[in-house]
């Protein structure tokens, strides 16, 4: 069991930082756990570690993470400032992660509120961070809260964020919190009453072939730059990409490369979309048709 100070460690300056990030990872299990207590004051004491070590991305990090456990935990006021924090640390380090990731959270926050204007305005701007990052893990969040917001303003537009939010779920594996699942049946639901079953599910089917590219056009329209070519994949996305042929899943992909569940959730959802292709098994299939040998060996990028 890791140790509640650097003093009682006694820890080597070049192990605090090993230190602060075990209980920020410690801190993320138990939110996602809903152990509020523990996550916080864990993620409390990574923040304040990686404060000494004058480590500001893994502060704002930190304080992301921090900021959901508010949330959860229903105090709002503090979650706001907790997550305005990290955001603008974020947004000086240039992490657009972290910046989608605050911007979430203060999103859910005013919704919470009933403030619609300022959640939409947060989300979409989750939204685009997240795109711009390559996130596929909480991306869907996003999208599917301000598809439920903006219903009935733009029911179309809400049904395809539906979609889309629920095909990356179906290529990246696991499952959305209960929350999400909700919204994203209700979406579904009200467009079928509103709309009719027949437009809905045209609707739908569009949303399902969405590409994040189009997506970020839904959510602020105009012209983009700096994306990849169609068709086109990182070293490490092939290298993923034949984990992925061969079978295993995002969890023993992560153990063979001494990587994050998450960044395999993220490098598996990039590779599928940067070939227009719409799950694991077209992933795999066009890897075999292609005649690409499945790279071995490569360090951690």
């Amino acid at each position: 069991m890791l140790a509640t100070s650097r003093e009682t460690l006694r820890l080597p300056g070049e192990l605090v930082g090993i230190h602060a990030c075990g209980l920020y990872y410690l801190g993320i299990s138990g939110m996602l756990a809903r152990n509020l207590d523990g996550a916080g004051a864990r993620l409390a004491e990574s923040i304040a570690l990686f404060r000494e070590l004058g480590q500001q991305h893994g502060v704002g990090r930190g304080l992301g993470i921090l900021g959901f456990v508010r949330l959860y935990e229903g105090r709002w006021e503090e979650a706001e400032r907790v997550f305005e924090d990290a955001r603008a640390i974020v947004t000086s380090l240039d992490d657009a992660w972290g910046v989608g990731q605050s911007s979430l959270g203060l999103g859910l926050v005013a919704k919470s509120r009933d403030d619609a204007d300022a959640a939409i305005a947060f989300l979409s701007r989750a939204i685009l961070s997240l795109i711009s990052a390559g996130d596929a893990t909480i991306l869907g969040v996003a999208m599917s809260t301000l598809g439920g917001l903006t219903f009935g303003d733009d029911p179309h537009r809400a049904v395809r964020l539906a979609a889309a939010a629920s095909a990356f779920r179906i290529r990246i594996g696991g499952e959305y919190p209960p929350a999400t699942v909700a919204e994203l049946e209700g979406i579904r639901a009200r467009a079928t009453e509103r709309l009719g079953q027949v437009e809905c599910d045209s609707q739908w089917e569009a949303g399902l072939r969405l590409s994040p590219a189009m997506i970020a056009e839904l959510i602020d329209p105009g012209p983009r730059r700096g994306s990849r070519p169609a068709g086109t994949l990182t070293p490490r996305q092939y290298e993923v990409a034949g984990l992925v042929a061969e079978g295993l899943t995002n969890a023993q992909i992560a153990a063979r490369l001494h990587l994050s569940g998450r960044t395999v959730e993220n490098h598996v959802f990039n590779a599928i979309s940067a070939l227009g292709l719409h799950n694991r098994v077209q992933l795999a299939t066009w890897l075999s048709q292609e005649g690409l040998a499945i790279p071995r060996g490569r360090a951690a990028s």
